[in-house]
């Protein structure tokens, strides 16, 4: 096979690939969220509300919902999951919506930038980072493909893993031990804008 044709099929697989697996990734969106709700469930919380933009009065001054609102010893949390590949573009409209909903804003996702990742917690919200983006087990040959020929950071699961849950209550236990403190910044940035 000549050479020109071998970087035309090597192109083709990895652009089918590429079409699959990002074609996939709002449900993979929704599934991750679905894993985490189970994830807090284990840990003993309450899942108040999904896909809102009010609470207990509230309502967001700007357009979109948060993902869930989650409670856990009487401290309420706005949770956004992010599990896509690229850096989430709708941060600081996500914080926005959980801090007028008067929750704590809690980020869970796969990457964030530099920058958000600093302005998050000097603005009050937590986060919770993982490597790898979860997928659901309905297609793991493709899925795995797309792994190899992409070097995609994906992974299938059909839970979260028990030391990610734990990783995921010592997140929020620092939000109760300095509970004050983020209550203290988010009311900061709600008065400045």
């Amino acid at each position: 096979m000549p050479y020109a044709r071998q970087i035309q099929d090597a192109i083709k697989v990895k652009r089918d690939a590429s079409t699959f697996i990002l074609g996939l990734s709002s449900y993979a969106g929704f599934y991750a969220q679905k894993l985490w709700v189970d994830a807090f469930r284990r840990l003993g919380c309450n899942i108040l509300d999904e896909e809102t933009d009010e609470f207990e009065g509230k309502t967001s001054s700007v357009e979109g919902d948060i993902d869930m609102i989650v409670e856990k010893d009487g401290v309420v949390f706005g949770v956004e999951v992010k599990n896509g590949f690229s850096y989430p573009a709708d941060i600081r409209r996500k914080f926005r919506i959980a801090a007028d909903l008067d929750t704590i804003p809690f980020f869970i996702a796969r990457t964030l930038s530099w920058s958000d990742r600093k302005w998050l917690p000097s603005n009050g919200g937590l986060m919770k980072l993982y490597d790898v983006s979860i997928f659901p087990p309905d297609c793991p040959k493709k899925v795995q493909e797309c792994i190899k020929v992409l070097g995609y950071p994906v992974f299938v699961t059909e839970k979260i893993d028990n030391h990610v849950v734990e990783h995921l209550d010592r997140v929020m236990k620092l939000g109760f031990s300095k509970l004050d403190e983020y209550k203290s910044k988010v009311k900061r940035y709600l008065e400045s804008g």
